[in-house]
């Protein structure tokens, strides 16, 4: 049997024609790439199919990673393996990304972890369930010297803070000649195969369209009146001049203000103390909110405290805040701790306080 694998549900689209009767890879392809999968897909199956030297009627079965991974990546993978199938009246085998990246590594005791978008949580395999998980519930069950792979990995690696624990970083991503091999062993398929989906999708429609920030800058700011203003746009609970100039006399306390060509739209406070760092507050006009100042500014203050040779920088935010927890995390903080019911609103219902954390050095 020769079988034609699939995979485009993570960043990257591969192509592979195995040969089962002489356990071997015919041809195969891959390129890393975040976007552009429906595009390239139809092409390199084209590509691998002439260097294999074979014909569609030449296959057994079709192999389709099924997610989880990017809604769209996993809709163009399974969606052009159900069409061939129903064209050519070929069987089509789903394999959920977790088995399919940890079947390209013979050893027995691994973990899969993959990065679930912008949600601040992974996903997570050790051989049963898929789990969708925190990082601070993923810790606890990483054995001694336990063989980790996936996007999350490194990322998990760094927050556990162990130096036992195995890595194949190559062997990150699935790969269609990966998992071939697994495909061809499974038993005939029943039915098409379904998507395998565990949380919304990160894409949300837009309340407004507005235009990006032009000539936008970063630098530290004294302006206590402008501070002050900036926080009261942002704040109910606004500063007063007073409250900012008490704030940056604080040793290692610095605000950084940003302009565009429009002027000033916000600024980001934060102090240092040793190498590690936390976000005091942070604050975007509203007028010029939903347009990537917030993201570039957190981004900013990460490089430029790396420079300074911060390890690590902490934040505070409320759990339901979920607009600068998709800032936060896409900037590349990951929950670390939780302060149960540490906001108090007006009417006093309280909310958790989630501790996140950014790695820099």
């Amino acid at each position: 049997m020769k079988l034609l694998c699939l995979d485009t549900a993570l960043a990257s689209c591969s192509v592979c024609v195995y040969d089962a009767s002489t356990a071997s890879v015919l041809a195969a392809e891959q390129q890393l790439m975040a976007r552009g999968h429906a595009e390239a897909l139809p092409h390199m199956v084209a590509r691998v199919m002439a260097q294999a030297g074979i014909t569609y009627g030449d296959l057994g079965r079709i192999a389709v990673t099924t997610g989880p991974g990017t809604f769209t990546g996993i809709r163009v993978g399974l969606s052009f393996a159900r069409a061939l199938g129903l064209a050519r009246n070929i069987k089509v085998l789903g394999i959920n990304t977790m088995i399919a990246t940890q079947a390209a590594v013979s050893e027995s005791d691994i973990i899969v972890v993959h990065q679930a978008g912008m949600s601040g949580l992974f996903y997570f395999y050790a051989g049963a369930d898929i789990e969708l998980l925190r990082p601070q519930e993923i810790l606890p069950r990483l054995g001694n010297g336990q063989l980790t792979l996936g996007t999350g990995a490194e990322a998990i690696i760094a927050l556990s803070g162990r130096s036992d624990l195995k890595r194949l970083p190559q062997f990150d991503l699935p790969t269609a000649f990966g998992f071939a091999a697994y495909a061809a062993s499974q038993p005939d398929p029943v039915g098409m195969p379904d998507p395998v989906y565990l949380r919304e999708a990160d894409a949300k429609p837009q309340k407004d369209a507005l235009r990006g920030l032009a000539g936008l800058e970063i630098a530290p700011s004294q302006d206590l009146g402008l501070l002050a203003k900036l926080h009261a746009a942002s704040f109910e609970n606004a500063w007063s001049e007073k409250d900012v100039a008490e704030l940056l006399a604080n040793p290692g306390c610095v605000a950084l203000l940003a302009t565009s060509d429009d002027g000033p739209i916000g600024f980001l406070m934060y102090r240092a103390v040793a190498d590690e760092a936390e976000i005091i507050t942070i604050c975007v006009d509203p007028a010029y909110q939903r347009r990537g100042a917030g993201l570039q500014i957190v981004s900013t203050t990460l490089q430029l405290l790396k420079s300074f040779k911060i390890g690590s920088m902490f934040l505070e935010v409320a759990a339901g805040n979920k607009e600068a927890l998709s800032v936060y995390v896409r900037a590349g903080f990951l929950e670390v701790g939780k302060r149960k019911g540490y906001y108090t609103s007006k009417n006093g219902e309280t909310e958790d306080a989630l501790i996140m954390r950014a790695q820099l050095n």
